[in-house]
């Protein structure tokens, strides 16, 4: 916002530390060059401290693959949490294949994840197909398949392009019929 870029600015000109708050809900975003205890603490406090009930709690935690792994042990040595990782059904967009990235939700997994929360998929076969491949790699963790509710097809396209996932045929000339009516759909 205007308002967080001009208190950005001039704590950056001050060399002030600042912290700008996104509002309640929003991502906590943890970046490779962040202190990772620091950042570990501040996720554990930003939960459970009020009961979430914090501006700072947020909904979900968007952290660089390169320190993922040690921010889920960091996180786990603070308490006895159930942490839950992100599996790919149809890959993440960055992995090159799908083999490679189950190979990343299992190092997720003995990271400390006790469970993987898959991204919405549309095509059962490809979940049944992750499930599969993670289990031929020793993941023996629940694997819950994501559910996106549907509000309308724009929004649906955009996400799933921005995701990767391939909204198959049927579906698409459905939504597209019923465009962005929330009620029809």
């Amino acid at each position: 916002t205007a308002t967080g870029r001009a208190v950005a600015h001039a704590a950056a000109e001050n060399l002030n530390p600042v912290t700008l708050e996104l509002g309640g809900k929003s991502p906590q975003v943890v970046f490779p060059d962040a202190d990772l205890a620091a950042a570990a603490n501040g996720i554990v406090a930003g939960v459970f401290a009020a009961t979430g009930q914090t501006c700072m709690a947020g909904s979900r935690l968007i952290v660089h693959a390169d320190v993922h792994d040690e921010l889920v042990r960091l996180v786990r040595r603070l308490g006895d949490f159930c942490v839950g990782v992100a599996g790919y059904p149809e890959r993440h967009f960055e992995a090159p294949n799908l083999i490679t990235d189950v190979r990343a939700t299992k190092e997720k997994v003995e990271a400390g994840g006790h469970y993987i929360v898959t991204q919405m998929f549309f095509d059962n076969r490809h979940y049944f197909r992750f499930v599969e491949l993670c289990r031929a790699e020793g993941i023996t963790v629940p694997i819950i398949p994501g559910i996106m509710p549907i509000s309308n097809f724009t929004q649906l396209k955009r996400f799933s392009e921005a995701c990767g996932a391939e909204i198959p045929r049927w579906i698409s000339k459905r939504m597209a019929a019923l465009g962005d009516d929330v009620e029809g759909i």
